[in-house]
C-alpha cells in the first residue's frame, strides 16, 4: 500500500484511501518507490518487512508492513500508516490499516505477466476542532508488466474503487502507467504517472538500490494536483 495521502484532493475516498503507495503510495502491494504495482510476487514461502517515510504537502506520513507467500503465485501484505498534519488544515492526525491480497498466475521471467489484487482499508481521521471519523474502502485492480531481460519493465493498473466515509457511499476508476530503468546490477530508476477518475494524475520519479542481498533502499519525488509529494523506504526481503 502507498504512503498517507493529503486530505485536500478534492474527494472524500481520497481522503480514505492509501495512495496506494503501502507502502508508498501507493496502491497495496506495489514495490517502493513506485506506487503503480506490478504483476509479481514473492517466492512461495518468502516474506517482507517495509519501513517508508513520506511527505505529501503538509502531511508527514510514516508507514510499515509485511507481506508473505503463502503459495506460488499468490501474496498476502498487512499494511498500517500514520500521518500528521502539523498545519492542522484540514486534518490534524489520520491512521490506516490495510490487507491486500495479490493474485499473479502468469509471471514470467520475461515477457508479459498478469494478475490481480485486492485491498480493503480501514483509516480514521482526527480533526483540529472535532471528533475522530472513520472510513473504509475495498479496491480491485487489474495488473500487466512486461519484463526484459536486459531489467527494464513497463507496468499497467486499472482498477475499482469503492468506499464510504461519514455515511456517504463513493466509487472512482484508478489506473496507473510506470516504468524501471536498470542502471547497473542492483540500481534502477522509475518513473510513473497514475490517477483516478476524480482527479488530475501524479507523477513522481525515483530510484532503487540493493545495498545486500534483499536489502533495498528508495526514494522517489513527486508532483501533482497542485502539490509535491516524497518518499523514502527501506525493504527487507528474505
Amino acid at each position: 500500500m502507498g504512503a498517507v495521502q493529503h486530505p485536500r484532493r478534492g474527494r472524500r475516498l481520497q481522503a480514505i484511501v492509501l495512495a496506494l503507495t503501502l507502502l508508498a503510495a501507493q496502491p497495496a502491494s506495489s514495490e517502493r518507490p513506485m506506487t503503480v504495482d506490478d504483476a509479481g510476487t514473492l517466492a512461495a514461502g518468502g516474506g517482507k518487512l517495509e519501513l517508508g517515510w513520506s511527505r505529501d504537502d503538509d502531511l508527514r506520513g510514516l508507514e510499515l508492513a509485511a507481506g508473505y507467500a503463502p503459495l506460488e503465485n499468490l501474496e498476502l501484505e498487512l499494511a498500517y500508516a500514520r500521518g500528521h498534519n502539523p498545519a492542522r488544515d484540514p486534518w490534524r492526525n489520520q491512521w490506516s490499516r490495510g490487507l491486500a491480497v495479490k493474485w499473479v498466475p502468469l509471471q514470467p521471467e520475461t515477457g508479459l505477466a498478469l494478475g490481480i489484487r485486492y485491498e480493503i482499508v480501514r483509516e480514521a481521521f482526527e480533526p483540529d476542532d472535532g471528533p475522530r471519523r472513520w472510513g473504509r474502502s475495498q479496491g480491485l485492480t487489474g495488473l500487466a508488466s512486461w519484463r526484459w531481460a536486459s531489467g527494464e519493465a513497463l507496468h499497467l493498473n486499472l482498477g475499482r474503487e469503492w468506499g464510504r466515509f461519514d455515511g456517504d457511499d463513493e466509487a472512482v476508476t484508478t489506473w496507473g502507467v510506470g516504468a524501471e530503468h536498470a542502471l547497473s546490477d542492483g540500481l534502477s530508476l522509475t518513473v510513473e504517472t497514475y490517477g483516478d477518475s476524480g482527479s488530475r494524475p501524479d507523477r513522481a520519479a525515483g530510484g532503487r538500490y540493493e545495498v545486500a542481498d534483499g536489502v533495498k533502499l528508495s526514494a522517489a519525488v513527486g508532483r501533482g494536483n497542485d502539490r509535491s509529494f516524497f518518499n523514502a523506504g527501506l525493504t527487507w526481503e528474505f
